[in-house]
């Protein structure tokens, strides 16, 4: 091997070596990338969007704005354990003494430390 092939063979090795952190950081920014979409995911499914109207809705309805629930206690009961629940009513809502959070699986109703 001559001395010229030889530096040009050691030229290219060290090209591949200095392109390796950019190469790395690029894998690594796309298992991210791969992370936060399935974290998105995840956190999406874990928020949840109610319509209640308590004269016109039904509990059996999806709690969509054209298929409303009627009561609050439902839309509470669809939450999943750990998520977050956003009500929209969408008339006046009468609640009569409280609600009857023993209905709820206990996993779902979020209790309030007590010191």
């Amino acid at each position: 091997m001559s001395l010229e092939s030889s530096i040009a063979a050691l030229t290219t090795q060290a090209g591949l070596l200095l392109d390796l952190p950019g190469q790395i950081a690029a894998t690594a920014n796309a298992k991210l990338a791969g992370f936060a979409a399935q974290f998105k995911t995840r956190q999406d499914s874990m928020l949840t969007l109610f319509h209640v109207d308590q004269a016109l809705g039904s509990d059996a309805a999806t709690g969509a704005l054209d298929a409303p629930l009627k009561l609050l206690d439902e839309a509470l009961r669809r939450t999943p354990a750990g998520g977050g629940c956003t009500v929209r009513l969408l008339k006046l809502h009468a609640v009569g003494g409280h609600h009857d959070l023993q209905q709820i699986p206990a996993d779902r109703v979020a209790r309030r430390h007590q010191a």
